[in-house]
């Protein structure tokens, strides 16, 4: 069944790659001619229902190199590129699975079965659902890596329901749909990262012109405004030459399908320039950068390809084959903390440590202040007013006090925080958000809890929820608070010395019949190799000060009641026993 938000509703080969890229160096007439397909006109993703399947995707001419071609893979959209405009969650695609996490990252994230059996850990399906979420503003990264992937023969077409990568069919191809959004996901792993190359326009060009002339790599371009927001991904394959220290880098733009877009470099200024935008009837985004914005870099291919050591397993089990896994070493370790919402209409989130110190949307761009934070800026374009939040890795056991601000939204919008790491995750879902408000939630270091912390003037229904993964047996825990009032603290904590979760309502205000109490309904659930058990109370009445806890580590048997111990910290207060109204 997995874990993750929608659980709770009730509450609420990379060798084979280089050597045909080698062998694909392209020489011959290709080099010094590229003639382009005619303008072409296609419907957009094509996926059945959404808003995109309403829109003219338009007509745009492709563009015509008239200068030396300096450098050419062989890769052509009309061949290589799909047949389909880049898409976004509103066509309801099928996004990452089960098995496209145990693809990438071994079967540690399945707490029992593999494949299609595969029941993922609370942590492995919360990083999907987070990553599937992020998937809203578009899947262009998903389309580069992939058409690569094709271009190589690393995969085949045949494989997925046609000969050549542009008579790929997508409706109804969920098996293409959600290899799409497992390429999409190498923007996030670290072996990727790592080998970013990053530079002035100049640099990037001159390490495109040698990779593309028989390089050991295939690379996908990715492209931001100078603010830091519409990232984008598109195909390099060759190089023109246009004169006085000009070069266009001719591409494959997944918004427009089947023609040549170029981006131009000026290297005695050191610039570059691209003109795009969401399909071929809106060209109008310009995107444009210097040698100090670096806001045009090369992620490659071959890492992605091999078994990914998983940023969010905690090592507990431990591999005697490749078929389980790795996990990051010590010093890669990070929490990832990650805002979903509308991707067009979404509040901003500014952390701030123990010192002060300030990471995140502050003054109308990123900033960084916080030691050993990194921003990893989302590349999803389908529709370039659609900017999600960036994510931010963040070192273990660092505590951050994270504001949700809603300055810049136009109109009320449900959101949601997730802090994920290794083993462990926290979340605080359906944030209804004003503009003009702010919500604040603090994170204990390594997700082992935090306070959530309401505006003033909006009484709020949040869903809370904490997992952690201990050896091989996972205890995910969610709580609904009915009943509180703005300006109120909802502390909800694991402590793993003792074994106990808890609700501290020591800051919650409650509003229930101007006693002061509120209702507050919690559920259980424990995952392992033998199976799935859920608990879950009836109301628990908590007035404020009180605590409600549950010892996680012996709970009942399945069907049993859950005891949820309830009262009031220190002194001789005795402790209620409350039973659990079901389970399972």
């Amino acid at each position: 069944m997995g874990f993750g938000s929608n659980r709770w509703s009730a509450l609420g080969a990379a060798a084979t790659l280089i050597a045909v890229v080698v062998a694909a160096g392209c020489g011959g007439s290709s080099k010094h001619s590229i003639k382009p397909a005619p303008p072409t006109r296609r419907t957009p993703g094509l996926l059945g229902g959404g808003n995109a399947a309403n829109r003219s995707a338009g007509t745009v001419a492709s563009y015509t190199p008239t200068g030396n071609i300096v450098a050419d893979d062989g890769f052509r959209p009309w061949v290589d590129g799909f047949g389909f405009e880049n898409y976004g969650n509103d066509v309801g695609p099928q996004n990452l699975t089960a098995a496209q996490l145990e693809d990438l990252f071994g079967t540690q994230v399945c707490a029992r079965g593999t494949g299609a059996r595969c029941q993922l850990t609370s942590v492995a399906q919360e990083w999907m659902a987070a990553e599937n979420s992020r998937m809203a503003g578009g899947h262009c990264m998903g389309f580069s890596v992939t058409a690569l992937e094709f271009f190589s023969h690393y995969r085949h077409t045949q494989d997925y329901g046609a000969k050549t990568t542009i008579s790929l069919p997508i409706r109804n191809n969920v098996s293409l749909q959600s290899l799409l959004a497992e390429d999409w996901t190498f923007q996030d792993l670290p072996s990727v990262e790592q080998k970013r190359v990053t530079g002035t326009p100049t640099a990037v060009l001159r390490k495109l012109i040698a990779v593309l002339n028989g390089g050991r790599e295939l690379y996908t371009i990715a492209i931001f405004k100078r603010d830091g927001t519409g990232g984008h991904a598109v195909t390099p394959f060759a190089v023109e030459d246009k004169g006085q220290g000009t070069f266009a880098i001719l591409i494959y733009d997944n918004n427009f399908p089947g023609v040549i877009r170029a981006i131009r470099v000026n290297t005695q200024a050191d610039t570059w320039r691209y003109v795009g935008g969401p399909d071929p009837s809106d060209t109008s985004e310009l995107y444009d950068g210097d040698a100090r914005t670096r806001s045009l870099f090369l992620l490659p291919t071959t890492p992605g390809l091999v078994r990914q050591p998983c940023p969010f397993c905690n090592g507990s089990q431990r591999a005697n084959s490749s078929q389980t896994g790795s996990v990051l070493a010590p010093g890669q370790r990070y929490d990832q903390l990650t805002l979903i919402g509308n991707p067009a209409n979404h509040g901003h989130l500014i952390l701030r440590d123990d010192q002060g110190r300030v990471t995140g949307f502050v003054g109308g761009r990123v900033v960084n202040g916080i030691p050993g934070v990194r921003i990893q800026s989302t590349i999803t374009s389908q529709n370039w007013a659609e900017a999600p939040e960036p994510t931010y890795l963040i070192p273990p056991a660092t505590a951050v006090s994270v504001t949700l601000d809603g300055s810049d939204l136009a109109r009320p919008d449900k959101e949601r925080v997730d802090l994920i790491g290794p083993g462990l995750y926290a979340q605080a879902d359906d944030i209804q958000l004003k503009p003009g408000e702010t919500n604040v939630v603090d994170f204990r270091g390594g997700a082992t809890g935090f306070t959530f912390h309401t505006d003033p003037h909006h009484d709020q229904t949040p869903l809370l929820v904490s997992a952690i993964q201990e050896g091989r047996t996972s205890y995910a825990f969610a709580s609904v608070a009915v009943g509180v009032k703005g300006g109120s603290r909802l502390t909800m904590y694991i402590d793993k010395q003792s074994g106990y979760f808890a609700i501290d309502t020591r800051g919650t205000k409650g509003n229930i019949a101007k006693t002061g109490y509120a209702v507050y309904v919690l559920s259980v659930v424990r995952e392992t190799p033998q199976g799935e058990s859920v608990w879950a109370t009836g109301k628990l009445l908590l007035k404020r000060g009180q605590l409600a806890i549950v010892d996680y580590r012996h709970l009942p048997k399945a069907g049993k009641p859950l005891q949820v111990t309830t009262g009031a910290p220190g002194g001789k207060i005795s402790f209620q026993t409350v039973p659990a109204e079901k389970s399972k």
